[in-house]
């Protein structure tokens, strides 16, 4: 996060350079996710609703039923979207690429062709 800063405060010529810029960032560590049960799943879904906003029970079932990425799903577009067979196109998703930030990125079986 400071190296952001930095990176803005250098943009906006408050500093003459980024002290942050050859500090290695720590490599992330992800811990294997669990399945929800189907119980789990049913629980979830009663909950959302009763509780959830129409926009957030959406996101959440979707996530759940597509198995996509976290970046895949908040780069979906109205384009994507195919109402006359109930069809999803993913085909890109939002990535955070060292040094540029967050970046609209095609997925990569699409790159390949």
């Amino acid at each position: 996060m400071l190296h952001v800063i930095m990176s803005v405060a250098l943009d906006w010529e408050i500093i003459e350079n980024n002290p942050c810029k050859d500090i290695p960032l720590p490599k992330l560590k992800y811990k294997e996710g669990k399945a929800y049960s189907q119980n789990q799943i049913v629980t979830l879904f009663d909950r959302l609703r009763k509780k959830a906003s129409p926009e957030r029970r959406l996101l959440v079932e979707l996530a759940i039923v597509s198995a996509a990425r976290q970046g895949e799903l908040v780069a979906l577009e109205e384009k994507h979207l195919n109402p006359s067979n109930n069809t999803i196109l993913i085909e890109q998703a939002l990535v955070n690429v060292k040094g540029d930030g967050i970046v609209l990125k095609e997925k990569k079986e699409k790159e390949k062709e």
